[in-house]
């Protein structure tokens, strides 16, 4: 069994992956924006310096993933499993982390979190809510636009 996979700098932009598994897949510098990753597994993968925005990763398992310097603008992660994610230097800003469970996620270098959307998280990490509200954040009920 492959514990790798190599997709540097691979372009799926737009692309229709629901349910995608890349457990601890290497995809620095990929381009997944707007890419429709719905439910995917992609545990441990490596997205550094990589496009997300606007990308669907609603009720995802990115445990322990890395978002290093990740592009992630409007990015839908509603639900999704973030505990243990890297964020350093990762824009996040109008992405939607309802729900979504941040236990232990490195968030303390976050780029950016305006208009972030931080209703309901699970597990969030001491001090988080409070930063991002300081810095733009907001916490927006569910089907509230």
């Amino acid at each position: 069994m492959q514990t790798k996979v190599p997709l540097v700098g691979v372009d799926v932009s737009s692309a229709f992956l629901q349910g995608l598994k890349l457990e601890h897949a290497n995809l620095l510098r990929a381009d997944f924006s707007a890419a429709d990753l719905r439910g995917s597994d992609l545990k441990s993968a490596d997205f550094t310096s990589a496009d997300l925005h606007s990308a669907n990763l609603r009720q995802s398992n990115l445990e322990d993933a890395s978002f290093e310097d990740a592009e992630m603008k409007d990015v839908d992660l509603w639900g999704s499993n973030l505990s243990g994610a890297r964020l350093t230097h990762a824009d996040i800003s109008g992405a939607d982390l309802s729900f979504a469970d941040l236990r232990n996620a490195e968030w303390k270098q976050l780029k950016k979190v305006t208009g972030t959307n931080i209703a309901s998280v699970k597990n969030a990490p001491e001090g988080f809510v409070e930063w991002a509200l300081e810095n733009g954040a907001v916490q927006k009920p569910p089907g509230e636009k």
